[in-house]
């Protein structure tokens, strides 16, 4: 039951069908978190007046790192007033529940504008805990399959059918991915001009640029594909502190030596040292998109 709204129109967006606690913001023109390959529904309702007629009422959560703190729940809806614009930050979670176990369970949301008109709304959520992965699937006969299971299992992308081992990958989705395999949570402030409050990968940056997985910059481009060079300079950012190995006695001798970027260079010659990365041939293809399936293979090596 909703009160007081009577000249605004207050638009509330919530993103359904996110497995492992992914968090997801919804704007003009949405930019999804891929790195969980099913959280693809996104449905949107007005609430005009008084009328509340939710157009999603059930997100559903894989059990193993479900939201369980207000912050994690209130990222998955958003608010928009026409008068305030975006008031997601006044959002409030009224239930008060531990959903880490399996069940279904109703959260109960407020939300209130400038002018103090309010809205109330519940949304259900539902954990559950896959039982096998499916007979068919998109990774099983793939060459990257053992290290495709491998993460799944570890925790660090979404046990699922489809994973699109063959795909690139976003610098977002890397960065999200590089802070679960090692275990990073502790956020810091970030320089960039190109990451929002309200994007999904907000606070995966944050973590990731205060624990040296990225660099300063101006913009960290987070739609943009990570080259196979970006992604070991990352790699080799986290297990030398930045200084990688100056040393090319490896990499040298590669034939696409002289393609690499100069300063990603010591990165590329750790990670070949390291045999956490490499092709066929004596090329490494470093201004190659990186696809999912190597992603997890090179940290499968690492880990």
């Amino acid at each position: 039951m909703l009160r007081g709204i009577s000249k605004q129109i207050l638009s509330m967006t919530i993103v359904a069908g996110v497995s492992f606690g992914s968090i997801i913001s919804v704007n003009a023109n949405p930019q999804l978190d891929t790195t969980c390959s099913n959280n693809t529904s996104v449905d949107e309702y007005q609430i005009p007046k008084i009328d509340f007629k939710p157009g999603v009422t059930e997100i559903d959560f894989m059990a193993g790192s479900p939201p369980s703190t207000d912050e994690d729940l209130i990222s998955f809806v958003r608010a928009i007033d026409l008068q305030d614009g975006d008031i997601s930050n006044k959002i409030r979670v009224e239930t008060n529940l531990d959903i880490k176990i399996p069940g279904k369970y109703y959260v109960h949301y407020s939300v209130t504008d400038k002018d103090g008109n309010s809205g109330f709304f519940n949304i259900m959520v539902k954990v559950s805990i896959p039982d096998s992965y499916g007979e068919e699937n998109d990774w099983g006969n793939h060459w990257a399959s053992k290290y495709i299971q491998q993460a799944m299992d570890k925790g660090w992308v979404c046990k699922s059918d489809e994973f699109r081992p063959d795909d690139r990958i976003t610098r977002a989705e890397v960065v999200k991915i590089l802070n679960r395999v090692y275990g990073y949570n502790t956020k810091g402030n970030i320089p960039f001009n190109d990451v929002y409050p309200n994007d999904w990968f907000y606070d995966e940056v944050r973590i990731a640029f205060n624990n040296n997985v990225i660099s300063f910059d101006a913009n960290f481009r987070p739609f943009d594909f990570v080259t196979r060079e970006e992604f070991a300079t990352m790699i080799s950012n986290i297990e030398t502190n930045k200084k990688g190995d100056s040393y090319h006695d490896k990499y040298i001798s590669y034939k696409d030596y002289n393609q690499s970027s100069p300063w990603a260079r010591n990165s590329i010659e750790y990670v070949i040292e390291k045999g956490y990365m490499g092709h066929g041939g004596q090329v490494f293809n470093p201004n190659d998109s990186i696809i999912r399936g190597e992603v997890v293979t090179a940290l499968s090596r690492v880990k």
